[in-house]
């Protein structure tokens, strides 16, 4: 992927119409460059992880499925009026770029309608991609999750015995990998008390980091999701706030805690080529970046 010349043609494209539109794959990449576009809703509500919606022009070409299905719809359009909807099985990106930033969504489900044969149009429902923050789980003691050699590394089981232990065990129709994981039983030890901006940011760094840990991935460099050290001194005055991890999804626990203090947490989807300020020196390909800083109350 040459990042320089895709830079130079949003900017291109920015310039020339206002805004680049596209489809990213799973890893950030661009897989498409969006047709026309009939309408969007793009919300940007602060702490919440807002809906957007986008209805683009997808008119057959020559009598032929427009591309863009493939990419989106490949398992919808054969049956495409009698289904009102679809969510994907693969991950993808819809991302606006225009000179005051870019935001980018995950795409949830897809509808399609027209009057013809082949669809005419498509409606894209995707969320804020701060919501990736939420298929973390929230880690309150990192231990043994850092290490997944040795006794801790995976292991194949094809049989439950947990529930072999009270008489209900049973093969699994699909061997599973698991490994053993250490959790507290008690909160006394593992709550982060402190400032607030300085502890919503030490959990969602710990329980990231620890999750990908936790599968074997311990290069950062291999992480899609990263949350950047602060760029400034937290404020000294700053409310301060005790959060047990409760290994429920991250944003979850960690949002209200946020939204009482004040704390903002930004998501920032970095593309190779774009500003390094803030980003960690490992950070070479597309990466989530989350940003903690002290905000205004609500």
């Amino acid at each position: 992927m040459d990042w320089v010349a895709f830079k130079k043609h949003r900017e291109q494209v920015i310039k020339d119409q206002g805004q680049w539109c596209g489809v990213l794959d799973q890893d950030g990449v661009p897989v498409y460059e969006m047709p026309a576009i009939i309408s969007e809703t793009t919300p940007q509500q602060r702490l919440e992880l807002a809906d957007a919606q986008v209805l683009v022009d997808i008119s057959p070409v020559q009598g032929e499925p427009h591309p863009l299905l493939s990419i989106l719809a490949e398992s919808l359009w054969d049956d495409w009026r009698n289904q009102p909807g679809v969510a994907l099985k693969e991950t993808r990106f819809w991302c606006v770029e225009n000179a005051a930033g870019r935001r980018v969504y995950k795409v949830a489900f897809i509808v399609l309608r027209g009057e013809g044969e082949l669809p005419e149009s498509m409606e894209i429902n995707a969320q804020e991609v701060l919501g990736l923050v939420n298929g973390f789980v929230s880690v309150a003691y990192t231990g043994n999750w850092r290490d997944a050699t040795g006794k801790n590394k995976f292991r194949s089981f094809d049989r439950d015995w947990a529930a072999d232990e009270h008489g209900q065990g049973g093969d699994f129709k699909k061997p599973r990998l698991m490994r053993a994981i250490e959790m507290p039983d008690r909160a006394d030890g593992f709550t982060r008390a402190g400032g607030a901006t300085a502890m919503v940011r030490r959990v969602l760094k710990e329980s990231i980091e620890a999750c990908y840990q936790g599968v074997g991935m311990t290069d950062p460099a291999t992480w899609g999701v990263v949350v950047a050290d602060p760029l400034t001194p937290d404020p000294a005055d700053d409310l301060h706030v005790k959060i047990h991890p409760g290994y429920g999804p991250l944003w979850d626990e960690v949002a209200p805690v946020a939204r009482m203090a004040g704390v903002k947490v930004l998501a920032r989807f970095w593309l190779p080529g774009d500003s390094r300020v803030g980003v960690p020196t490992f950070v070479d390909k597309p990466t989530l970046i989350v940003d903690v800083q002290k905000g205004v109350s609500v």
